[in-house]
């Protein structure tokens, strides 16, 4: 050590400590830096470079200051590198075009110096007047702007580069990140902070995370574990790898001003926990106030849910999510029934090729007399997307970014993970990325899957229909399961978290004569539907006796035919009901003889009932690369004003709703 005068004591911890203040010549007093300081409690003597902390207690010279802070000794007013000291590496720090500013040099016995050319070509070992940036900022402009990585140390940054990461780090080590240096980061998707592990490290994590969130959206703060590990020099050169490290990132929260030091405890290569918990109280946990459920389809989609149509192979899934993608790009009506929400689109197809997809939206586009460039919708067909492989995430994650789609749709889930869809953790590691992205772009994500395949009168509740574990089901927020029995499509709303199911309905899928057009519609609740279909023989009865008008007959009379035509009692009585409530028949009682009075059923003359009895038209399937449809057995649906056509036009429309005694919105709304 040489003489050092009070200025430069002064000089020299009014560097390196906060809210320093001069008392006299002799005295000054600053933040203590090894605790968490509010009132100034740390003592400096300016004269001989003595401190202690009235607060904390600790004390100590400039010596065990700079080792404590790990602040090179040679910044020690006084302090003489001796002559035996090498220089072990020399990093460079460079401006925005590549021109040398000065380099950070690494001597033993291990301690760093500052150094900056001079205009005669020699180094001068100070850094007075030279511009600050980040290390290795050239490559930080020119890198793809994904995720950057923050360490502590110009060792740990070509460790990180070695292994093909992007990575800086600021100059002179912990506590000394400056405002401006954020700036250089803008663009970034994400940056992850890897602190040294003791409290100056996490201290400048905190700030370095602070600065940053500024300009990037997504910042992570990650503690890398292991006994003895350091810093993430340590951690790779004990056996941690590329894919630990991403694994890490990936579980690691996002950061928040409040946030806790995020790190893990498992060993390298393992999988890794967080051991991150806090409990809230119920004063506060119950403060929040909770926003109003909003849909991407009314009752069926929440606009911040996942969802899967379920349906064997051929039974219209993807059609109804073409459809489903139209209407959401426009606002419209799903189904041609259920209102959705207005916003762009992103279809992702693993099954279908480019060619079916464009034959089956032009079909539907033309139905609605729609044209491509009225909706926002982007398709991504055939990628590969894997919600199991980390890159992949990432790069879609990149294109969510870009795109910001209100809804996503994806055909089909078994084509986006690699894994085995009857193991629980299997299925788990696929939907907790996409519970990330959900929460993180405030979209709706709707699957395609796939059901076993079982009998049309199983009776097999919707949600024990999917293939596969029963995580799907846990974890979703809704689930549609797709039915056919007896050519009719059904759907059932199996699981709905955030409110009651819609009713199960059918829906009818077909083509115009000249298959040029496809519609996809809504046709009734399914429950009415059944009942139709059940009672029609026994429709098909009557419609027959009471051909001619004044026709009239006792039950008794009625019951005979009915046995005749192998219709039961039941269903006789309930058809008779709804024609006396339809006002196609008149009930009264009648004697015969001198017995009692007996159920007598006269037809009303008011009415020329129609013979068409209601009929649902087979599916398409569009299977094979084949998208043509058997076209209807009935007239084309009548068009109207507004959107779509007028199901309750249809004349076999009308003879159901003769069924339901004219009660228009028990069938259609």
């Amino acid at each position: 050590m040489n003489t050092v005068g009070p200025s430069e004591w002064e000089a020299f911890y009014r560097s390196h400590l906060q809210g320093f203040r001069k008392l006299n010549d002799r005295q000054a007093q600053a933040l203590c830096p090894f605790h968490d300081d509010k009132m100034p409690s740390l003592s400096v003597n300016i004269v001989d470079g003595l401190w202690n902390c009235h607060g904390c207690q600790e004390k100590g010279n400039a010596l065990t200051f700079t080792d404590r802070l790990k602040i090179p000794r040679e910044q020690i007013p006084g302090w003489e590198v001796r002559e035996k000291a090498r220089i072990i590496a020399a990093y460079d720090y460079q401006d925005e075009q590549g021109q040398l500013l000065y380099q950070v040099v690494r001597v033993d016995p291990k301690s760093f110096r500052q150094r900056r050319p001079d205009a005669a070509g020699n180094w001068t070992w100070d850094l007075n007047g030279v511009r600050r940036v980040l290390y290795r900022l050239p490559e930080l402009l020119a890198a793809p702007k994904d995720t950057v990585f923050m360490v502590e140390g110009e060792k740990d940054v070509e460790m990180m580069r070695g292994r093909g990461f992007t990575a800086t780090t600021n100059p002179m080590g912990a506590g000394k990140w400056r405002g401006e240096y954020s700036e250089s980061l803008r663009g970034f998707l994400e940056a992850v902070v890897i602190p040294d592990r003791d409290e100056p490290g996490h201290k400048h994590a905190g700030e370095v995370a602070a600065s940053v969130s500024k300009v990037i959206e997504r910042v992570k703060v990650l503690e890398l574990p292991g006994d003895g590990i350091k810093d993430s020099a340590d951690w790779f050169e004990a056996g941690g790898t590329q894919k630990d490290l991403m694994d890490l990132v990936q579980a690691a929260p996002l950061w928040t001003p409040t946030a806790k030091l995020f790190h893990v405890s498992t060993p390298i290569g393992e999988k890794q926990e967080t051991i991150r918990m806090e409990a809230v109280p119920l004063g506060e946990f119950m403060v929040g106030g909770d926003p109003e459920i909003t849909w991407s389809v009314e009752g069926i989609l929440p606009t911040e849910g996942v969802a899967i149509l379920g349906g064997t192979s051929g039974y219209g899934k993807s059609w109804m999510l073409a459809d489903l993608a139209i209407e959401c790009a426009r606002g419209g009506l799903w189904l041609n029934h259920f209102q959705t929400s207005k916003g762009p689109v992103l279809y992702v197809d693993e099954e279908s090729s480019e060619r079916l997809i464009r034959k089956r939206v032009s079909k539907l586009l033309l139905a609605k007399g729609l044209q491509p460039q009225d909706l926002d919708i982007r398709f991504l067909v055939g990628r590969g997307l894997c919600f199991t492989a980390y890159k992949s995430v990432e790069q879609f994650r990149r294109l969510l970014e870009r795109e910001r789609p209100a809804l996503v749709i994806i055909d089909a889930l078994i084509r986006v993970f690699k894994g085995d869809e009857n193991s629980s953790t299997d299925m788990a590691a696929v939907f907790a990325p996409v519970k990330t992205l959900v929460r993180d772009f405030g979209c709706a994500v709707l699957f395609a899957d796939h059901q076993r395949k079982q009998p049309a009168a199983s009776g097999i509740p919707g949600d024990q229909m999917l293939r596969g574990s029963s995580e799907k089901t846990a974890f979703i927020d809704t689930l549609l399961s797709l039915s056919k029995r007896d050519g009719t499509l059904f759907v059932e709303h199996s699981k709905s978290r955030y409110a009651e199911p819609v009713p199960s309905f059918a829906v009818r899928i077909y083509d115009n004569p000249e298959k040029t057009e496809t519609r996809v519609e809504y046709v009734g609740e399914a429950e009415p539907l059944k009942k139709a279909a059940r009672l029609e023989a026994a429709f098909q009865l009557l419609e027959h006796l009471y051909a001619d008008e004044d026709s009239g007959y006792y039950r008794k009379e009625l019951v005979g035919h009915a046995g005749e035509a192998g219709v039961s009692e039941k269903n006789l009585d309930e058809a008779l009901k709804t024609w006396v409530l339809d006002d196609r028949l008149e009930a009264e009682k009648r004697k015969e003889g001198q017995g009692a009075s007996k159920s007598y059923y006269r037809q009303k003359t008011h009415l020329n009932p129609s013979k068409e009895l209601f009929h649902v038209s087979d599916p398409i399937y569009g299977r094979n690369g084949n998208d043509s449809a058997t076209p209807p057995a009935q007239p084309e649906l009548p068009a109207t004003q507004g959107n779509g056509h007028d199901p309750a036009a249809h004349p076999n429309v009308q003879a159901a709703l003769r069924v339901f005694g004219g009660r228009v919105r028990e069938v259609l709304p």
